[in-house]
């Protein structure tokens, strides 16, 4: 049974909206280009979320974080997701967070029209670096234990 299967979709939206308000501001950052990934149409993110593709859930001999699990959930159910699933989430953080929807709607409109940096400019999308937690040394990362 995949993990598809086991939860339906108003369930996966329902605990992606519960987790998403759990993370931290880096967290939602580094879940900002996966989301522009996953719901963009195939071949309009050229690269994006290259550093995030490395993420599993083994890191050598350390466990995997609980973002890192519930990242790799997200991008095993949003492929059973249609379209009015993935808009209803996206009114969902919405609700939560008016301006990660700002980034991710300006990011994510500059990517589908193929716009890119002009005349040497730099493209700032305000987009965070994505990152892999390596250590942790604050207890605002809400409780794991690493």
């Amino acid at each position: 049974m995949g993990s598809n299967d086991r939860y339906p979709v108003p369930a996966q939206l329902r605990f992606m909206l519960l987790w998403f308000k759990e993370w931290s501001e880096m967290q939602r950052g580094d879940f900002l280009p996966i989301l522009a990934q996953k719901f963009s149409p195939p071949g309009s993110v050229n690269g994006v979320v290259a550093g995030m593709e490395g993420i599993n859930c083994h890191q050598g001999d350390r466990p995997p974080s609980l973002f890192q699990c519930r990242v790799k959930l997200f991008g095993d159910w949003v492929t059973g997701w249609s379209q009015a699933d993935k808009d209803q989430f996206l009114t969902g953080l919405k609700e939560m967070d008016p301006q990660f929807i700002e980034k991710y709607e300006a990011g994510f409109h500059l990517i589908a029209s193929g716009q890119s940096k002009k005349d040497g400019e730099e493209e700032n999308l305000n987009l965070p670096q994505t990152t892999v937690p390596q250590e942790v040394e604050s207890e605002e990362y809400l409780g794991e234990v690493v």
